[in-house]
């Protein structure tokens, strides 16, 4: 088991019952984060975590690859049920590092791909 993240973030948020979705891009993740978080009466309430964000680092218009990825991607993971205590659907992205370390720390997750 991977000691880097908080044992207690993992099983609140495995608690919460939240489930994870693992989405290729142009699958329509943000758009349906978008939709369910703006009709008040929805019971799916879900987001859309952009890995690019996590992946990333820009400085001087210089793009290149976190060394915390996606290490700091999972940590952002653990921290919805604190921060986003309404969302019940998280999309992640498909990267196959991301989907290793969510199997390491024992979350499960859906894989969505294109027909």
């Amino acid at each position: 088991m991977n000691n880097k993240f908080d044992r207690f973030k993992i099983n609140n948020f495995v608690n919460k019952n939240i489930h994870i979705v693992s989405a290729m891009p142009s699958l329509g993740k943000s758009t349906y984060s978008e939709k369910s978080l703006s009709k008040p009466n929805s019971t799916i309430k879900a987001i859309d975590l952009e890995s690019s964000d996590y992946k990333w680092n820009i400085e001087n218009g210089e793009k290149a690859l976190n060394p915390d990825f996606p290490n700091n991607y999972i940590e952002s993971i653990l921290l919805i049920p604190e921060l986003s205590p309404e969302v019940n659907v998280v999309f992640v992205a498909c990267h196959s590092e991301v989907r290793l370390l969510l199997d390491e720390i024992g979350l499960d997750y859906t894989i969505v791909i294109p027909s």
